[in-house]
């Protein structure tokens, strides 16, 4: 569904991560884990953003500038407006929540899709989050569950941290985003023991509604699109290089 996105707050919180507060005309009814398309002027293609939170009228979202379309967001000040589609994608699975004991992993900005699991009740939850260089935006989660930091480029220092805690407890279920090294060892974890868990994973999109394939990964079922039948996959289900 197309929206009118106005600018409510734009707050830089690392060098090169910021904090983007929209307001859109009506609700966004979204999944955990789902994403929508920001439409900038004189671009061709959209820019895909994973949703941090918010209540549908109100939405968060967390950008790391990486080429000229992010650096445009970080520019647009309170009272701009922008043209958004979404909400987008496939989210977490979220069923039977109350009974399960789960981890929740994220890597730099990877983190952005998991915040909104924060609100979710679960019988018992932790969480892991790695940063490159500094931490950012994980709001009251330490208050409120055990939570692990770590700082390192590619995920690796998170990635030991859960392994060990994987040694002497078990968790019923596991989200994770991040680096796609950190996610294919992550992955390789909960393959060997047996355990489920879902992933989200990142690709360059170009119409972001499984039209143009431009954005598909490997699975065990063949190529499949990160846009729709993404960004969340099973574990297992993705193929990773090397």
């Amino acid at each position: 569904m197309n929206f009118k996105g106005k600018v409510i707050s734009n707050v830089m919180l690392t060098s090169d991560v910021f904090q983007l507060i929209i307001k859109v005309n009506g609700k966004m009814d979204y999944q955990i884990g789902q994403f929508v398309n920001f439409y900038l002027p004189h671009k061709t293609l959209p820019r895909p953003i994973s949703i941090a939170g918010g209540d549908g009228e109100y939405l968060r979202f967390l950008i790391k500038i990486v080429g000229e379309g992010t650096k445009y967001l970080g520019r647009l000040r309170q009272g701009e407006e922008i043209n958004l589609l979404g909400p987008l994608g496939r989210g977490f699975t979220l069923e039977n929540t109350e009974d399960k004991k789960v981890a929740i992993v994220g890597g730099g900005i990877g983190i952005a899709p998991l915040l909104p699991l924060a609100r979710i009740k679960f019988k018992e939850a932790k969480y892991y989050f790695g940063f490159n260089q500094s931490q950012f935006a994980i709001d009251d989660i330490g208050k409120k569950y055990p939570l692990t930091i770590t700082l390192d480029k590619n995920g690796e220092n998170i990635v030991e941290a859960f392994a060990k805690d994987l040694e002497r407890e078990r968790f019923d279920f596991v989200y994770f985003c991040g680096p796609e090294i950190m996610l294919a060892k992550i992955q390789d974890l909960l393959v060997n023991k047996g355990i489920k868990g879902e992933l989200s994973t990142e690709a360059k999109m170009a119409c972001g509604v499984g039209g143009c394939l431009v954005c598909t990964c490997a699975t065990v079922d063949g190529h499949k699109r990160v846009c729709k039948d993404g960004p969340v996959f099973s574990v297992g289900e993705v193929v990773f290089n090397g």
